[in-house]
């Protein structure tokens, strides 16, 4: 079998892990750890145990601040990785929902598809949330008609979601619509595709979905150097 590993803390993130792991068809494996240990040294024990040929996902609490340094730490794993922000509660008993945004791009569809088939498997249901941006916004954005729903049908099928996944459409600023929906339809996992790096911009954008998102937020690496992670792993290991 293989393991999700997380930090030895009996809270949120252990509950969370837990409700992964049983998506993923593994088994949580704590890493103990010693108290007074900044989020940077937390995250350097997590990616380390990542490193363990049978670990295909991690799990921790979020680092505190967009800008705190484990974030750059973080950015080294290439396994996903679960991140439970501070005011997210007593973790999720079962993984219902879960909100998967894209963008469209190939290497998101990619990084996304094979955990969104697990999570499809598992029986958890899937929505889709695309943010069309000044420059991408279709010409039937404001007309209800088939060009809309044809439109939406093809965007499912090149980004390879299960049948059955609803999608959302929105415009404007991704982080904000992330929130906005995940919230409205309560869901209890968000799956973040992004690409490790730790400048500004989109990377900044990122953290802020995490640390304030109304729900936790697996971290799939996006990239030739990020592999099959977990899911195919975890896939493997369930065929």
């Amino acid at each position: 079998m293989t393991d999700l590993v997380t930090l030895a803390d009996g809270g949120p993130v252990s509950a969370t892990a837990q409700s992964l792991a049983e998506v993923l068809r593994a088994r949580v494996r704590p890493v103990p750890v010693e108290g007074g240990l900044d989020d940077a040294d937390l995250a350097r024990r997590l990616v380390a145990a990542l490193g363990d040929p049978g670990a295909v996902a991690g799990a921790l609490a979020a680092p505190g601040e967009p800008d705190a340094p484990g974030w750059s730490v973080i950015a080294r794993a290439d396994k996903p990785v679960l991140l439970v922000p501070p005011h997210t509660g007593a973790g999720r008993a079962r993984i219902g929902r879960a909100l998967l945004p894209l963008d469209g791009r190939p290497e998101s569809a990619q990084a996304v598809r094979e955990f969104a088939a697990l999570l499809d498997l598992a029986g958890v249901r899937l929505l889709v949330l695309h943010v069309f941006d000044a420059t991408t916004v279709p010409l039937f954005w404001d007309q209800r008609t088939h060009a809309h729903s044809a439109w939406t049908a093809e965007f499912l099928h090149r980004c390879g979601t299960p049948p059955g996944t609803r999608i959302e459409l929105r415009s404007g600023v991704p982080a904000e619509h992330v929130h906005t929906v995940a919230r409205a339809e309560d869901v209890d996992l968000i799956v973040l595709g992004w690409s490790r790096v730790t400048g500004a911009g989109r990377a900044r954008t990122v953290r802020e979905s995490v640390l304030y998102a109304p729900a936790p937020v697996v971290l799939l690496p996006v990239g030739p150097a990020s592999g099959t992670g977990a899911a195919g792993a975890a896939a493997d290991a369930a065929g």
